[in-house]
C-alpha cells in the first residue's frame, strides 16, 4: 500500500535548492501532484548566475509558477 500523494504544495527557494543540491528534487512529485512557486522564486532559481548551470532542474511539469 503506497503513500497518498497530496494535491499541491507551495514552496520557496530553500527546499528546492536543498533538494537539487543532493540530487533529490524528484522526490517532490512523489509527494505532491503540483508544487506551486511564486514567479519571483522561479526567477531567482532560473535567472540567477548562482544557479545558471542548473536552471533546467527547475523546469518541471509538476512545478507550477504562480503570481504572488
Amino acid at each position: 500500500m503506497g503513500a497518498e500523494v497530496s494535491s499541491q504544495a507551495v514552496c520557496n527557494c530553500g527546499p528546492l535548492i536543498a533538494l537539487a543540491g543532493i540530487n533529490q528534487l524528484a522526490l517532490l512529485p512523489h509527494l505532491f501532484r503540483k508544487v506551486a512557486i511564486p514567479t519571483v522564486v522561479y526567477q531567482e532559481l532560473t535567472g540567477s548566475r548562482r544557479f545558471a548551470a542548473t536552471w533546467h532542474l527547475f523546469d518541471q511539469s509538476w512545478l507550477e509558477v504562480v503570481p504572488l
